[in-house]
């Protein structure tokens, strides 16, 4: 029986790698953000800590320079021990 080149892929990918690859390019489609009814684990069908979880474990983070760049436009925003989002909070300068 003969494979249709571009069914075969070009290297193997482990369990890890595909999850790896399925997980970021959900990432990406919801702008990193994890939780809610918007969020990266609603869309993958996981529970938020879940996720969370599998991201630690697969080594996903959202880089820095891409974070500094999205909270360029937006004012600073605070967040929980699980990265959620809190109300945004004006910074108060020391006198």
């Amino acid at each position: 029986m003969n494979w249709p080149e571009q069914s075969v892929p070009p290297e193997p990918k482990t369990l890890a790698h595909a999850e790896y690859e399925h997980i970021l390019k959900i990432l990406k489609e919801t702008d990193w953000v994890v939780g809610g009814p918007r969020g990266a684990a609603n869309k993958l069908g996981l529970k938020r800590t879940t996720l969370i979880c599998k991201m630690r474990k697969l080594g996903l983070a959202r880089s820095k320079e891409a974070m500094d760049v999205s909270r360029s436009s937006v004012r600073d925003t605070s967040f929980d021990s699980r990265g959620n989002r809190n109300a945004p909070f004006e910074r108060s300068r020391a006198a």
